[in-house]
């Protein structure tokens, strides 16, 4: 109701309340202060030595938000906000701090997506007008319903169910409760409806089944990445220099809701600055009431949204990220198996239709990056043979 009405949204958002607004501002405050304070600590710990351990894979994960940073000062629209530095602070702390066995901590990093799958279950079965989305008329399976659940977007909430099974790879425990949970997180996926996980999840099932056939070798994952990879890239330009196409071809009712659109506006501010993009504000509140799409937090597309905000400074930073990321999820998935590389397929999954890498918010999204940075950072210690 609020995204279809826009002074009544804009109303909304304005009285915001302003005690909650400074318990949130100080929150933060405490979390880049405790980021910092342990960067410090770690630094002088070790006496200014880096561990080698995770040093590229971490370089390389910080780098893409110096092309933001930069955007931020020298783009079309330059306003630097303190919450892009939010998730670099925290890779360089984890990456700092001491390194631990991956299945003697997987259990509590499995928690946090399993809590989202119950409970979002449990909304479905209890609460059903609240966890649902109804009047869903692009159900691939008839169900004229989305399950939200717990989380802001069923696409998200997908997401999550997803990474629930990835987790439960590295586990060794074969019990029931395992069991229960695997089948818990596919009943999700499917209520979610979110087409993109479940193209994800078919591609990890093949390439599991792939894999089991030719043995866990890393040049097989890595051919298999790398495809994905150059798919991404290919589908994206696609989108980038044939847009009166696709608008031709589809209308904004239809499968892409009004995508097409979202992808021209951002074309069309990036090529202002080709260099550095518009900077991080595409797509904030103010972006969306200029051009009229409320709806639309980001460009749907993570390269889309990379060029729109930090240009082609910031797509390279993003595609040497993306090769060494598909190089670190092969190294380990054998040891993880497969989970290392089900981290990969995600996210570069994701990469199509969201922006799984922006992170400048506190949210589920950056509290999983954040375990999936942790898990493939500490996979060298993961000694169980397959």
């Amino acid at each position: 109701m609020l995204l279809g009405n826009p002074d009544l949204y804009l109303e909304t958002v304005a009285s915001e309340n302003v005690y909650l607004l400074w318990i949130s501002r100080a929150q933060t405050a405490l979390f880049l202060f405790m980021l910092v304070t342990i960067i410090i600590e770690r630094i002088t710990y070790r006496k200014g030595l880096l561990p080698k351990q995770g040093a590229q894979f971490t370089f390389f994960w910080v780098i893409i938000f110096i092309p933001v940073l930069l955007s931020a000062f020298f783009s079309t629209r330059n306003d630097f906000h303190y919450n892009i530095l939010f998730f670099p602070l925290l890779l360089i702390a984890a990456y700092l701090s001491p390194g631990f066995k991956i299945e003697e901590k997987i259990d509590k990093f499995l928690y946090i997506p399993l809590i989202f799958v119950y409970t979002s279950l449990f909304a479905a079965i209890f609460f059903p007008s609240w966890a649902f989305q109804y009047g869903y008329n692009q159900s691939p399976i008839g169900l004229p319903m989305r399950l939200f659940g717990m989380a802001p977007h069923p696409n998200i909430l997908g997401s999550i169910a997803f990474s629930a099974l990835v987790l439960q790879r590295i586990d060794n425990k074969k019990s029931q409760a395992n069991l229960i949970h695997a089948i818990a997180s596919i009943i999700t996926i499917l209520l979610s409806q979110s087409k993109t996980i479940w193209i994800t999840l078919f591609i990890w099932v093949i390439v599991e089944a792939f894999i089991k056939f030719f043995g866990r070798r890393q040049q097989v994952y890595k051919i298999i990445g790398y495809g994905l990879l150059l798919t991404l890239l290919i589908t994206t330009s696609f989108l980038l220099f044939q847009q009166k196409m696709l608008e031709d071809t589809f209308s904004s009712s239809i499968t892409l809701t009004g995508r097409t659109d979202v992808w021209t506006i951002t074309l069309d501010v990036w090529k202002q600055n080709p260099l550095l993009g518009y900077g991080p504000d595409i797509w904030n509140l103010d972006f969306r009431q200029t051009y009229g799409y409320l709806w639309a937090g980001q460009a749907h597309n993570q390269i889309m949204q990379t060029i729109g905000e930090s240009g082609i400074l910031g797509l390279l930073s993003l595609i040497v990220f993306y090769a060494v990321l598909i190089q670190i999820g092969s190294k380990y998935a054998p040891v993880t198996k497969g989970a290392a590389f089900g981290i990969v397929i995600l996210m570069l999954m994701r990469s199509f239709t969201e922006v799984p890498l922006r992170n400048y918010l506190i949210d589920i999204s950056f509290i999983m990056n954040s375990i999936f940075y942790i898990i493939l950072l500490n996979s060298h210690q993961h000694k169980r043979q397959m």
